[in-house]
């Protein structure tokens, strides 16, 4: 899936919905792209993923966006029972990329490995809040991020790990 915004001072609302049933399983590749900009544009990306009981996904998502993108996005994932999610993230461009994403790890058994990456230069501001919520006994999460950063930008990284008491042997 590719989400492309190539006009200025224009606001973009990509939405991607994934719903994997009972048993179910699939790869899905998703892109968010721009032009670069001399005046500002702005992009609210929000993908919305439901896992079904024992299905697999393999999510590999790329934001790439041009000088002058302002994006916001939100990421939002609900793990079944002896469900597997692999998430694979890179941030490479935008003049601010803010990123709020929550998994919750909701049925017994849900696994999940979130794996993200960054590279900034310029003057270029990321900030990164991922947020793995156990809420169901017997869940996995692994979490690895790394980055880096050239010139004069910057980034965030604000991560939490929620675990519920109903989450024993997590």
């Amino acid at each position: 899936v590719l989400f492309y915004l190539e006009q200025q001072k224009a606001a973009f609302f990509p939405h991607l919905l994934v719903v994997l049933e009972k048993g179910s399983s699939a790869t899905i590749y998703a892109e968010w792209r721009s032009a670069d900009f001399k005046t500002r544009a702005v992009s609210f990306p929000a993908v919305e993923v439901l896992v079904g009981e024992g299905a697999v996904l393999n999510f590999l998502g790329l934001q790439a966006g041009g000088d002058g993108l302002f994006s916001l996005s939100t990421r939002r994932v609900m793990a079944g029972r002896e469900s597997r999610i692999l998430w694979v993230e890179g941030m490479l461009g935008g003049s601010l990329s803010k990123e709020n994403m929550e998994i919750v790890l909701e049925g017994a058994g849900a696994e999940l490995d979130l794996v993200g990456g960054f590279l900034t230069h310029g003057n270029q501001h990321l900030d990164m809040s991922p947020v793995v919520h156990h809420i169901a006994p017997h869940t996995r999460g692994d979490v690895l991020i790394n980055g880096a950063l050239r010139d004069k930008s910057r980034a965030i990284f604000h991560g939490m790990v929620k675990i519920e008491k109903s989450a024993l042997h997590t």
